[in-house]
């Protein structure tokens, strides 16, 4: 997992998206194999050399296929594309939204953390309180694990950085979408007006200059939703962010 103090954040090398909704069929993300693939290629090209899939958990539902997808589509890419297959590490987790039964979940497998580490990407409503935030994520961390909290700049409750810092001292990780950098639409196409200049996109982009974000992920759903075009972004952070 990376992890920004390591300082290996460079174009065309270690460079990982932690949040990806890659595979086919099983959330709102890409809607078929071609449609994953057609996303993985993209990414490659672009700089990414390790993905972590993660498709929104859903409690009502058997998460035993969403191993099974995860199995059938690494093999898709090693015959279809054996050089990113090679080339790029692939790895499995879950999108959660806290719930009181999650730890329970996580321990029975059917709640993934990211890969084979102890970290967990976390998202809450953009509304959530502060006080709540705060408390299930103390949850999660008086269980041993590290929450990743996922999309960090969509929060109301993060807008104030002493809350960043508490989250962080308390052992939680900030991740941001990288479109976040240049307050590109959902589209990937950058807006005409705003865009990087955005207060949204000021904002991120100081975090990542202050040291206060640690993960990226371009939370890639379909070609024509949120794609992982992402280039400008990671030479962004190349040259400004460490």
């Amino acid at each position: 997992m990376f992890v920004y103090q390591e300082r290996r954040y460079l174009p065309g090398r270690e460079v990982i998206d932690c949040h990806a909704h890659i595979l086919p069929g099983v959330d709102d993300g890409a809607r078929d194999m071609a449609e994953s693939l057609e996303l993985l290629r993209c990414a490659y090209e672009n700089g990414i050399r390790t993905i972590y899939c993660t498709p929104h958990y859903h409690r009502q539902e058997s998460n035993r296929q969403v191993k099974e997808v995860f199995r059938e589509f690494l093999r898709t890419v090693r015959e279809k594309h054996p050089r990113i297959s090679e080339e790029m590490d692939i790895f499995l987790g879950h999108e959660l939204v806290f719930h009181e039964e999650l730890l329970e979940r996580i321990t029975a497998g059917e709640a993934f953390p990211l890969g084979d580490t102890n970290r967990l990407l976390i998202e809450f409503d953009p509304g959530i309180s502060w006080q709540t935030m705060f408390r299930q994520l103390k949850i999660l961390t008086n269980a041993g694990y590290v929450p990743v909290v996922a999309h960090m700049e969509r929060y109301e409750a993060l807008k104030r950085k002493e809350n960043i810092r508490e989250l962080k001292d308390a052992g939680c990780l900030m991740q941001v979408n990288f479109s976040s950098i240049t307050g590109d639409s959902v589209t990937g196409k950058e807006f005409l007006f705003g865009g990087a200049l955005s207060p949204e996109a000021r904002r991120v982009r100081n975090l990542i200059s202050e040291g206060k974000i640690d993960l990226f992920g371009t939370d890639m759903h379909r070609r024509d939703l949120r794609p992982p075009a992402v280039r400008r972004q990671i030479e962004w952070v190349a040259k400004n962010g460490y």
